[in-house]
């Protein structure tokens, strides 16, 4: 099933997860219990000031463009979006990628070495690999899914096509290659943990907490051997932090510490908070598929709150602090301890560019990909991932909830 995109937990759900630094209160219950006067109240930046429209250009060209200024560039992605894939692919398959980049670094796959030698053998020498999705399946995002959807293999075929195109007579180091960026975890290799709070636990959460160091490590070394980077993932482990918020800790962070000025940042929009559609009308003119520079424009004035779905709002009245959305977990999905000194961040302090796919009534996502993908598991599988749950939340297994959590469904 496609349907209209309301991501109000996606891009939150990757954040909880890690150990990103980025803003993380919440504006959800004053929209909720003050209308339309708490949400004028919490806005106080927006497309005023005299700011000029954004200088609109050909997505592609953008990020092609970008790779001859610098050595990386972080896309944001949308686990689930359509339109998001296909734009990755009229990239990939442009015949000036293989050109500059050999490189793409994913979120969603597991760095064991088991793995990325299958991920190799299909995408560089083309072979079949029947169990290729125990590479983005059996990953720390396990138990939860989030990578389950035909979008992600439908990724990797045209990737080894654009390498089929080049030819048996390109060298295998010159060919696009598919570098698994999640840590490497064995699952067979965590003890129990009902409770998730003994050893089993500990040991997860070492891989967990330290997805982004995976990325930017991975990232890093491929920028010390001069390699050019395309990376996929959650927005929330490429966008920059305010210099108010203190040291940045996603994987962009990382990277722009070890090797600063290396990345270009690129985010999807989906739509505006607020129900603004006057802000939505600001961009239908964009064509799809463009991309604009932020910086010095009203788009690069709004508060970021403005395009994350709830994840990022300021509470009303002002002030920071331990206020994010509460899951039903608990959690609070607080990726940055916001000092006394904290400013909400605006879209230009986190990404250099704003990739627009159409109106927010015109994206689709396969809301139902995964839902499905949960009724073919067989009762072993079910098992396993109820042991991984319990080690990692304490919580059994559910085969609705985490997909509701990622896509913002209301829980039944």
């Amino acid at each position: 099933m496609k349907t209209k995109v309301r991501y109000s937990r996606a891009l939150l759900l990757g954040a909880i997860l890690t150990n990103c630094s980025a803003a993380q209160t919440s504006n959800d219950a004053a929209h909720a219990t003050g209308g339309a006067d708490a949400c004028a109240a919490a806005d106080t930046a927006g497309p005023s000031g005299g700011r000029p429209e954004p200088q609109v250009a050909d997505g592609v060209k953008t990020l092609l463009q970008a790779f001859d200024r610098m050595p990386v560039v972080a896309f944001g992605d949308s686990h689930g979006l359509v339109e998001e894939i296909d734009f990755l692919i009229t990239l990939i398959r442009n015949p000036d990628f293989p050109k500059k980049v050999n490189n793409i670094v994913v979120e969603f796959g597991n760095s064991l070495p088991q793995y990325q030698a299958l991920m190799d053998r299909y995408i560089l020498d083309g072979e079949e690999i029947p169990n290729l999705s125990d590479t983005w399946s059996n990953t720390t995002q396990a138990f939860i899914y989030s990578f389950q959807t035909p979008l992600i293999p439908k990724l990797f075929r045209a990737i080894r096509e654009v390498n089929r195109q080049l030819g048996s007579s390109t060298p295998r180091d010159k060919r696009v290659r598919v570098i698994l960026g999640d840590p490497p975890i064995d699952w067979s290799q965590v003890p129990d943990d009902p409770t998730g709070s003994g050893a089993g636990h500990a040991k997860a959460m070492t891989f967990l907490d330290g997805r982004d160091e995976s990325h930017a490590r991975i990232i890093g070394q491929l920028i010390d051997q001069g390699q050019k980077v395309l990376f996929i993932a959650g927005s929330f482990h490429i966008m920059r932090a305010p210099a108010s918020a203190g040291p940045n800790r996603n994987a962009v962070g990382l990277l722009d510490q070890s090797h600063p000025g290396a990345t270009f940042v690129s985010i999807t929009h989906h739509f505006f908070n607020s129900r603004d559609f006057s802000l939505e009308a600001r961009l239908e003119p964009w064509p799809k598929s463009s991309m604009a520079m932020v910086r010095g424009s009203w788009l690069g004035s709004l508060p970021l709150w403005r395009i994350t779905p709830g994840a990022l709002a300021p509470p009303v009245g002002g002030g920071s602090g331990r206020g994010g959305p509460q899951l039903p977990d608990g959690g609070d999905g607080i990726i940055m301890d916001a000092g006394a000194d904290f400013k909400d961040p605006v879209i230009e302090e986190v990404t250099d560019a704003y990739l627009y796919l159409g109106a927010h009534d015109q994206l689709t996502t396969l809301v139902d990909s995964p839902f499905t993908f949960f009724r073919t598991l067989s009762q072993a599988t079910i098992d396993e991932l109820d042991r991984r749950s319990r080690i990692i939340t304490g919580q059994p297994f559910d085969t609705e909830r985490p997909v509701r959590l990622i896509y913002g469904l209301p829980p039944q």
